[in-house]
C-alpha cells in the first residue's frame, strides 16, 4: 500500500489516466507533496487524506489509481468537466466519507 500521493503522478500523467484540461496543478517531483495543491496529508508518516480539486478545469475520468489512497476520507471534484462513472473501487474505501461532484452530495 502507498504511503505517501507520489503515485499521483501516474493517474495525471498515464495513457488512459489524463487529468487534462485547464487545469495547471502543481503536481510533479520538484513540488513537495505537502506543498501540491489540493492535497491533504494527516499523520506520521504523512498520508494524502483528501483532495480538494474543485473548479479547477480537470476533464477525462476519474482515474481509478486514486482508490491506492488507502486513507483518502474526501475527495471533492465539484464543477469540473469529469466523465464516467465513480471507480467501485474508489467507492469502496474504508476511511472515505465524501466524494461528491458538488459541495452537497
Amino acid at each position: 500500500m502507498p504511503t505517501s500521493g507520489n503515485h499521483l503522478l501516474i493517474p495525471r500523467n498515464l495513457n488512459g489516466y489524463v487529468l487534462a484540461g485547464a487545469a495547471s496543478l502543481n503536481w510533479d517531483d520538484s513540488t513537495p507533496l505537502e506543498y501540491w495543491e489540493g492535497m491533504v496529508l494527516d499523520g506520521a508518516p504523512a498520508r494524502v487524506t483528501g483532495l480538494n480539486l474543485p473548479e479547477k478545469g480537470l476533464s477525462a475520468r476519474i482515474p481509478r489509481p486514486l482508490s491506492e489512497l488507502d486513507r483518502l476520507a474526501v475527495l471533492r471534484h465539484h464543477r469540473n468537466r469529469l466523465t464516467g462513472a465513480i471507480p467501485s473501487e474508489l467507492e469502496q474505501l474504508a476511511d472515505l466519507r465524501e466524494l461528491g461532484r458538488s459541495p452537497t452530495s
